[in-house]
């Protein structure tokens, strides 16, 4: 029994012994655990990314205004527009003395807005002619031509032709300018648009003008009033105005009037049936102007001279022809200034001789008085018109019906006379002048301090 209590206490002691070491195998089993921590970081890691996707955002936001220049493209733009005037006239006819200083008024007006760049930049105009040889049967083909070569505008100097052809611009629809104006070519109003007022106004302005002023002018009788001219729709017209006239002025008698053929260059019986006149009105075109009024004064007669813008085309012809003496005291009703003036206009011509002519150019021009005078003013006008249209609009508004509408309505001023348009008016100036033929000074002096009215109805 003394044996097995030993035993036992000798099993506890090792079993005492035994539980360290069982201890210290458990802390080897249990190594695993640390690897919870471990892991714990993976959490931060993933943070990082969020922001990494943040600066893609931006990134987009430039593309925005990258699109907004390219709007403008879809809208019209026109940078360069050419225009194409192509001009009837004469160069070889009756008319082509005073004509072909008209069509240099012409180009130098061309010339002087695109030297000075009076147009919108980008516009050309390009001037093309036809010279009709003052043949009606060239007026057709003349037209034709110029409109198969491709011309916008038409102008016309050459008298009859816008009678002739206004059925055909008008049915064209062609903007077509006529440095004359006969109701023929407003009635009805169309597509021909006079430079020009007619010429039973003018006879009547000036008659008026006369009456008024006039210090030979009778004060116990009417005047006796007379004239003659060519056969053409101008004088015609003025004829027709004078009978008018005279029918409801009691101030006035008609003696008589004459139409002559173009070839007529002497006046006998014309002469002795108006040999009793106080005024007349001689022929306005050509050589037969100093031919009558020289036969006239040679056969002793006294009477006034009256003249407008048609007869002074002749000024140089009528002085080589005649002479001052016999032109002395001659009125000339016109509807722009003169040389000797104190004028815009002026200023632009003797810039326009001392830059584009030669000495004995200019010389030929002023020989042709009204011609080139009268004429440079006309086509100014049409320039200012197209000028203004193009201002107002832009060349890409510019085309025949846009210029046609913008037409019926336009009003320009030159050196203070007003020219305009409207729906039923298609003639220009609203003021006259009158200018006066001077021996002593041999030139012509102006009688009246400034515009007057025009006189539409007698």
């Amino acid at each position: 029994m003394r044996i097995s209590s030993k035993l036992w206490i000798m099993l506890l002691a090792l079993l005492l012994l035994a539980m360290p070491l069982m201890t210290a195998c458990d802390d080897d089993e249990t190594t695993e655990p640390p690897t919870a921590p471990v892991a714990e970081p993976t959490a931060p890691v993933a943070e990082p990314t969020a922001p990494v996707a943040e600066p893609t955002a931006p990134v987009a936001e430039p593309t925005a205004p990258v699109t907004e220049p390219t709007a403008p493209v879809t809208e019209p733009v026109v940078e360069e527009l050419k225009i194409k005037i192509g001009s009837l006239t004469d160069k070889t006819g009756q008319a082509a003395q005073a004509l072909i200083n008209v069509d240099q008024a012409l180009k130098d007006n061309i010339e002087y807005f695109t030297e000075q760049g009076l147009f919108p930049e980008g516009l050309t105009v390009e001037l093309m002619e036809y010279d009709t040889s003052y043949n009606q049967a060239n007026f057709i083909p003349g037209y034709e031509y110029l409109r198969e070569q491709g011309a916008d505008i038409i102008v016309s100097s050459v008298p009859g032709s816008g009678e002739v052809l206004k059925s055909r611009v008008d049915e064209d629809g062609t903007v077509f300018f006529m440095l004359m104006a006969t109701p023929p070519l407003y009635t009805p109003p169309g597509y021909i648009f006079s430079v020009n007022i007619n010429s039973e106004a003018i006879m009547y302005t000036l008659l008026d003008w006369v009456e008024e002023n006039d210090p030979n002018f009778p004060t116990d009788r009417p005047a006796k009033l007379g004239g003659l001219g060519a056969a053409d729709p101008y004088v015609t017209g003025w004829i027709e105005g004078l009978n008018k006239y005279c029918e409801n002025n009691a101030n006035w008698e008609m003696e008589d009037t004459f139409v002559v053929d173009w070839t007529t260059m002497t006046f006998t019986p014309e002469i002795d049936a108006l040999k009793d006149c106080d005024y007349i009105i001689p022929p306005t075109t050509g050589f037969a102007i100093p031919n009558f009024i020289t036969e006239f004064r040679q056969a002793g007669h006294t009477a006034t001279f009256l003249g407008s813008d048609a007869a002074i085309a002749y000024l140089g012809m009528i002085i080589d022809g005649a002479g001052w003496d016999i032109m002395d005291g001659m009125y000339f009703c016109l509807p722009y200034t003169w040389y000797t003036d104190d004028a815009e206009v002026i200023d632009i011509i003797n810039y326009v001789f001392e830059n584009y002519h030669s000495e004995s150019e200019v010389g030929g021009l002023m020989w042709s008085g009204g011609a080139y005078r009268g004429g440079f003013t006309q086509w100014r006008g049409v320039m200012l018109l197209i000028q203004e249209f193009l201002e107002e609009n832009g060349l890409a508004a510019y085309n025949t019906d846009a210029f046609y509408e913008y037409l019926q309505s336009a009003s320009i001023e030159i050196d203070g006379n007003v020219w305009d348009y409207s729906e039923t008016d298609r003639q220009s100036w609203n003021s006259m002048g009158m200018l006066q033929a001077d021996a002593a000074t041999e030139g012509l002096v102006r009688v009246d301090d400034g515009w007057f009215p025009v006189v539409f109805e007698p």
